[in-house]
């Protein structure tokens, strides 16, 4: 009985404190609004997701989020990144498919006091891109490459060709990451010519580079050999960063296993 009282009050206690922490971070909200703090507004907007999610509430906590994305892309450009990182984060974990992202938008702009702008095809290839992205990051394979084809079809209908590469090469990872390696092949090779024809030097040996791997694990070692020439040839004109140097250091190390598998006086291990 004593165990099963303890339990119950602390329970309670629990359930009331979220409430009034939940109550008070929704005043703060509308307190900010009221006073047009657009920044303060969305920063309490995301304390309240934190909140809800440390609730175990994912799915209530995704409307604030999406509702400090609404107030961010009027009023506030320097936090959308953040939001949809965390925005990503969140949807990464429930059961959503993206055809019910314009009707939870919908119901988060109908829930907020101030108006939120349409989820226009931009907006939704963005965002279906960046969970798409984050959901692979975290090992939800198969969700991520769902979210990933959704933007791939929104990108197909407009002129935003360097969303359509980008979305291509991230299904491309996708793809390789799972082990659809023909698909990955035709996505990197998507990607390439169309960072070719935007001349992004960066992106097409990050393109190459990719190839150069999946070739690799699929036993086609001459060809994965030009494709690794390729990205190297393009990363020694990049001015230094950490990033190429550590792109130069992975195709050195499967050049190096190129060179032990090639080489039959040589025992093939991985150097």
């Amino acid at each position: 009985f004593f165990n099963n009282f303890v339990s119950n009050f602390f329970t309670r206690s629990c359930n009331s404190f979220h409430n009034q922490t939940n109550d008070f971070l929704q005043q703060l909200t509308q307190n900010c609004l009221e006073q047009s703090d657009w920044y303060k507004a969305s920063l309490s907007l995301d304390l309240w997701s934190k909140a809800l999610s440390s609730q175990q509430k994912p799915v209530e906590a995704v409307q604030p989020l999406l509702q400090a994305l609404g107030l961010d892309i009027q009023h506030n450009p320097q936090l959308i990144d953040t939001d949809l990182q965390e925005l990503a984060k969140l949807i990464s974990q429930l059961d959503w498919q993206p055809s019910e992202l314009m009707s939870k938008w919908q119901a988060a702009s109908e829930a907020f006091s101030v108006s939120m702008p349409p989820l226009n095809s931009a907006l939704q290839a963005q965002i279906c891109l960046t969970i798409g992205v984050v959901s692979i990051q975290e090992k939800y394979w198969f969700k991520g490459l769902d979210w990933l084809k959704a933007s791939w079809e929104i990108y197909q209908s407009t002129d935003d060709l360097r969303g359509l590469a980008e979305v291509s090469y991230q299904l491309a990872i996708g793809h390789h990451i799972a082990s659809n390696l023909s698909y990955a092949g035709i996505y990197y090779r998507d990607a390439q010519r169309i960072f070719q024809h935007l001349e992004d030097a960066r992106k097409v040996a990050f393109c190459h580079h990719g190839l150069g791997r999946l070739l690799l694990q699929m036993g086609k070692i001459k060809p994965a050999t030009a494709e690794f020439d390729r990205a190297l040839a393009i990363y020694h004109t990049i001015p230094d960063s950490a990033q190429v140097a550590d792109k130069i250091s992975d195709i050195q190390y499967y050049q190096r296993i190129i060179t032990n598998m090639q080489d039959p006086n040589r025992t093939h291990q991985l150097i």
